[in-house]
């Protein structure tokens, strides 16, 4: 592996040191607010009725999961 790729990872949050990111997380009034907005800014698309072909897609994957010997 390159030099460059073999960055520590921190123990709490699972990111590579020197990501840009900052190292301390959100405040939670922050975080609250962006999950506000994002449900706002989604709500249209969760309100909308599954495709047809998904929910028989997850019925035959349901059905196959139950099955003895099927892989997990």
């Amino acid at each position: 592996m390159p030099e460059d790729d073999q960055r520590k990872v921190t123990n709490s949050s699972h990111r590579k040191v020197g990501d840009g990111l900052p190292d301390t997380p959100l405040p939670p009034h922050v975080q609250a607010r962006i999950g506000r907005q994002l449900k706002r800014a989604y709500e249209d698309i969760i309100a909308e009725p599954l495709p047809d072909r998904f929910g028989t897609l997850l019925d035959e994957l349901a059905k196959s999961a139950k099955r003895p010997g099927a892989d997990s």
